[in-house]
């Protein structure tokens, strides 16, 4: 996160119950890739390739989340 930045894991509680910040990125698939997550959304699995794609991140996220809180903390200590 740059210098600055809003935290974009702003918790439901503090923004009111609106949408936590979000921060837009872009980024590259294959036609393949694209495509099945198409399907996802054409059979009602995900609202949108969007909605796919975060919740693709947002599994990662916890998958790694020993990973992510040790790189924390040792920022932290920075």
């Amino acid at each position: 996160m740059t210098k600055g930045a809003t935290c974009p894991l702003i918790e439901d509680k503090i923004s009111g119950g609106k949408m936590p910040a979000t921060r837009k990125i872009s980024i590259r698939l294959t036609e393949a890739q694209y495509s099945r997550l198409e399907l996802l959304v054409e059979i009602g699995e995900y609202t949108s390739v969007s909605e796919a794609i975060r919740a693709a991140i947002k599994k990662f996220i916890e998958d790694h989340k020993e990973q992510i809180e040790k790189a924390s903390h040792l920022r932290d200590l920075s």
